[in-house]
């Protein structure tokens, strides 16, 4: 199955090199970017890790997604997670994160499991 929309909250390296990747390998239709600056978002849409973006609007970016991706520092997860929680209500909406990072970020989602599922990631990334 195909993912229709995927939403990649923080395009730096690891955000922006995934949404690359999802485009590549067609396995999303759109590939849909949250940042923090409008240069950030157009860098990632011109190198081709976005299909379009929004910056700091997560109401707007995330309609219609079926997968969230947080791809910010640690220390900001938590404070997404509860953005997330204000403008979500679909358990059935998967978000995950690429934070080092996961017991205390794990249990401060679970209080959100009425908004979406959370599913604590971790990448493979590095020289």
């Amino acid at each position: 199955m195909k993912i229709k929309r995927i939403a990649i909250i923080g395009t730096g390296l690891i955000g922006g090199s995934l949404g690359k990747a999802v485009l590549e390998k067609n396995i999303a239709d759109q590939v849909i970017g949250v940042c923090r600056r409008q240069v950030s978002l157009t860098a990632a849409v011109k190198s081709g890790s976005l299909t379009t973006g929004y910056v700091n609007d997560y109401e707007e970016a995330l309609k219609g997604v079926d997968i969230i991706v947080i791809a910010t520092p640690v220390h900001a997860i938590k404070k997404i997670l509860k953005n997330l929680a204000d403008v979500l209500n679909d358990s059935k909406i998967i978000v995950t994160d690429v934070g080092s990072t996961k017991e205390e970020i794990v249990k401060y989602a679970a209080q959100f499991k009425d908004s979406f599922s959370f599913v604590g990631a971790h990448p493979l990334a590095g020289s």
